[in-house]
Formats: structure tokens, C-alpha cells, sequence
């Protein structure tokens, strides 16, 4: 983790010193790592003192992201770098005023402002990872950019910050802030539709935001777990006509419970807040796996205890992939986990996954089947977890990112479902 970040160099071009070669430093875990133009040469032939005009840098805490200006703003580079020092992104950065990575992609708010041409912006996105600066990026045109004199602030050397949320863009100069919305969703009161949805405010901190997610997950598939005693079984024990010995034990049942329920949280919460995540996914998926189940066994509150099966893999695995699905929706997951990901598997995802690869699951979406026939039957009673893991392979073989595909074929089986039972 990027600690804290400190330049080298100052964002205007008659003050800069680049006779060094380094233009960035900043303190990592393993000490201070500086960032040079050496390592741009082989990919931009402008990385040197005299071509580059402006440089500004910047960090999100995991990486650092670098956007370079040369011809009054019309040519350039942004450039990303992790908590090594290594470069990992180059790509066109063209009238490019900040930058950002969000959801596998890297962002660049465009400030375009030639001889003949008005002033406009536009922003510009390419995949994270990309190691071309020459190449072509898709350009975002479904924002409305209310950004006066952020040009300007960029042209004397300001530094402007670029962050995304799951609904706009805010970019920050001059100590203020100023937002970029999307026009499709400008009557949309997204704060309070994420409060609905996840029980917490958008700008909550990241850690309460986790919790969340984790319980939300819970929720899902919380159905299928088979507790001693159900809730509405639960609710006589507790009546007032009960004894007292039914009331305490229904007491100490829900007590139990809790308990099962934090502890099975608290171990997904430690696991995504360690870095073994972001080194082999599914080395760290497995692992986390084990300790759940391990974690379940025997438990006196679950239906299995004399066999002491505790949670299946079935439940386990939505357990997980469905916090990871959450925390992705809230920008909390790593972009270099985007296409690791596992889908979380439920009656929806399995019959989306068997429909033919050129087979539409739905009209009204542009998302197809991939083939795959459902060789694990039903997905909370999954027992093996080598099993659940070819089939994730498997899909992986079909779709570049996986955790994409689910999120657009979950809906579209939903939809399709939903026209059914109307009919």
C-alpha cells in the first residue's frame, strides 16, 4: 500500500527538473520507490525533459497514476504505476487533464481546446493494463460536464483529481469539488437509491461499506441454511403462553445464532482485507472456503449436527462471490481482479450459463447463453468444491470477464422469468 505520495516535480513546465530522470517518489511497504521517464522510452519516444510540458501525479492509495502533456496538451500519456514502482498501464492521453481507474478501467476526463476549435470535454476510457500509447480509447459521451476553468486550473499547472463513484464523476482544483453526471441518470437520486438498496450512505467509509456487503450476501442465500429451529418456530417458542424454559432456550438459540452468523462474516470481512486476495484469487477463494466450512462444522444451531456437514460449498461459494459481486458494485474491489472474479451460482446463473453461445437469454438484453450445461444440479447443495471450481473454469473459458457476464445474464433470466409468471 502506497502510504504517502511525494513529488518530485511541480506541474508547470518552466519550473520542472527532469535532468534526474525521476519525476515521482513516494514511500511503499518496502521503502521509497522512485519513478523515472527510462521506463516510458520503449513505449513513448516523447519521455524526455525537453518534449514533456506538464506532468501531474497522483494516488488512489494502491496505485499511482501519472498523466504527462506535451503540445499544448494535445499529445500525451497516462500512465500508471503500482506500489513497486512498476509500470503496468500506458495509454493515449491526448488533451487528457486527470485520470483514474475505476471498475478495470482506467478513466481520462479530456479537456479538447485547439486553434479554431471551442473549448470541450469529453472523457476517454481504456482497459487497465493497456500498454499502447498510441492507441484508440472509446470516448463516453453520455455526461453532462459542468467543469468551467478546469482547463484553464490544468494549463497553469494545477493538479486536478478525478474520482468515480458508482453514478458520476467528481473531479477536484482550486479546493472545490465539481461533479460529472451521467445524463441517462440525472433524475435519479442514486444516494438514496444505495441507501435503499445496501442500508448504508454512499460516502460512508469503506470498512462500514464491507460490513455491509458481507450481510447482504448472508441474506441471499440464508434461506437455504438449514438452523434447528425456524424463525416462525422461533416467534411461538418466544409467546407469552410459552414456559420459561421454551422462551430461554429460544433465547439462547438466537444468541447461538448470532454468534455463528458475526463469526462467519468476520472471517470473509479479514480475508478481502488481506493482500493474499490480490496475489492467486483462487488460491485465497479456496483457503477462505475451508475456513468457513471448517468454521461450520458440528455446529449445535444447524439441522446436520450429528453428521457435522456444516455449510455446503454451494452456500459457501455464494456466500463469498456474492460479497465480491457487492463490493464490485461499490468500486471496493481491486481492478486487477476484474476478470478473476468467480460468478456466484444460484438457479438463475445456471440455466443463463446453458443456453447455446449464440442464443440470446433475453430480448431485451444484448447478453447470450454460453453453453454450459448444468452438471452440478442444485446450487446451495454443491458439495464438492473441486466440482464448483471446474465449472467456474469453465466459464471462464467461454468469457473474458466472468463477474460482467453474470451481472447482465442474472438480470435477463430474472426478466425472463418475470414475463412468465405474467403470462
Amino acid at each position: 500500500m502506497i502510504s504517502n505520495l511525494k513529488l518530485s516535480t511541480v506541474e508547470s513546465s518552466k519550473q520542472m527538473d527532469l535532468s534526474s530522470g525521476v519525476f515521482a517518489r513516494f514511500d511503499a511497504d518496502n521503502g521509497v520507490i522512485e519513478l523515472s521517464l527510462s521506463d516510458l522510452e520503449e513505449y513513448w519516444q516523447y519521455a524526455n525533459d525537453d518534449e514533456i510540458e506538464s506532468i501531474s501525479v497522483s494516488t488512489n492509495g494502491k496505485y499511482v497514476i501519472a498523466e504527462f502533456s506535451v503540445a499544448s496538451g494535445q499529445g500525451g500519456v497516462v500512465t500508471v504505476w503500482d506500489e513497486d514502482g512498476r509500470l503496468v498501464h500506458i495509454s493515449n492521453g491526448e488533451y487528457g487533464i486527470a485520470s483514474t481507474i475505476f471498475k478495470g478501467y482506467v478513466y481520462t476526463l479530456q479537456a479538447i481546446c485547439f486553434y479554431g476549435h471551442p473549448l470541450s470535454y469529453a472523457m476517454a476510457k481504456v482497459p487497465f493494463g493497456t500498454m499502447d500509447a498510441w492507441g484508440n480509447y472509446e470516448v463516453d459521451e453520455n455526461f453532462k460536464f459542468d467543469v468551467e476553468g478546469a482547463y484553464k486550473a490544468s494549463r497553469l499547472g494545477e493538479t486536478i483529481k478525478l474520482k468515480a463513484t458508482v453514478d458520476r464523476y467528481v473531479i477536484s482544483f482550486g479546493g472545490n469539488d465539481y461533479g460529472i453526471v451521467r445524463n441517462e441518470t440525472k433524475a435519479i437520486r442514486v444516494d438514496d437509491l444505495f441507501y435503499f438498496v445496501f442500508g448504508i450512505a454512499l460516502d460512508a467509509n469503506d470498512e462500514d461499506k464491507i460490513k455491509k456487503c458481507v450481510h447482504k450476501a448472508y441474506l441471499d442465500l440464508c434461506r437455504t441454511i438449514k438452523f434447528k429451529f425456524s424463525s416462525s418456530k422461533i416467534e411461538e417458542m418466544k409467546n407469552k403462553n410459552s414456559s420459561q424454559e421454551k422462551k430461554n432456550k429460544a433465547e439462547e438459540f438466537e444468541k447461538q445464532k448470532t454468534e455463528f452468523i458475526n463469526s462467519i462474516e468476520n472471517l470473509i470481512i479479514e480475508a478481502v482485507n488481506n493482500k493474499e486476495m490480490l496475489e492467486d484469487f483462487d488460491v485465497w477463494h479456496k483457503k477462505l472456503s475451508k475456513k468457513i466450512k471448517d468454521n461450520s462444522r458440528g455446529k449445535s444451531i444447524l439441522i446436520d449436527e450429528k453428521d457435522k456437514t456444516g455449510l455446503s460449498c454451494g452456500q459457501i461459494q455464494k456466500w463469498i462471490n456474492m460479497t465480491l459481486k457487492y463490493m464490485r458494485i461499490m468500486g471496493l474491489t481491486d481492478s486487477c481482479l476484474e476478470n478473476k472474479l468467480h460468478i456466484p451460482l444460484d438457479d438463475y446463473i445456471l440455466k443463463a450459463a446453458s443456453y447455446n453461445e449464440n442464443e440470446k437469454i433475453c430480448d431485451s438484453y444484448e447478453v447470450y447463453g454460453l453453453g454450459i450445461d448444468n452438471s452440478l444440479g442444485k446450487w446451495s447443495e454443491i458439495s464438492e468444491y473441486d466440482k464448483y471450481m471446474d465449472y467456474e473454469d469453465s466459464v471462464r473459458r467461454k468469457i473474458v470477464c466472468p463477474i460482467e457476464w453474470e451481472s447482465k445474464a442474472w438480470i435477463a433470466e430474472a426478466t425472463i422469468r418475470s414475463i412468465k409468471e405474467k403470462n
